[in-house]
């Protein structure tokens, strides 16, 4: 689970700040469709996430073995993509709404 990372598609006002916060269960819902089987009671937010951006957030795998995610929190794929520092490809982006 080297350099996991979700895409989380969100509303948010015109400074970025979002219609409510991403929960410990949107990102393990996030990592299952990515083929992650990861209980919400093991991801662990610090500081909660209310803003648009990419955000680390850590997984315990074990009580002795934690990961850290990339959870990019955009208003869309495009939006994601140019988060990531990735050009933005119709194709790829299609293939990840589908």
């Amino acid at each position: 689970m080297n350099d996991v990372s979700v895409i989380l598609i969100r509303q948010a006002s015109e400074t970025g700040v979002l219609y409510g916060s991403v929960r410990n269960k949107d990102i393990s819902d996030a990592l299952d469709a990515a083929g992650y089987k990861i209980n919400r009671a093991q991801v662990k937010i610090t500081e909660p996430v209310k803003t648009l951006g990419i955000h680390a957030v850590k997984v315990e795998l074990h009580p002795e073995v934690s990961i850290d995610v990339s959870v990019n929190v955009a208003l869309s794929q495009e939006e994601a993509l140019v988060q990531a520092g990735k050009e933005p490809n119709t194709e790829e982006v299609t293939n990840q709404e589908a």
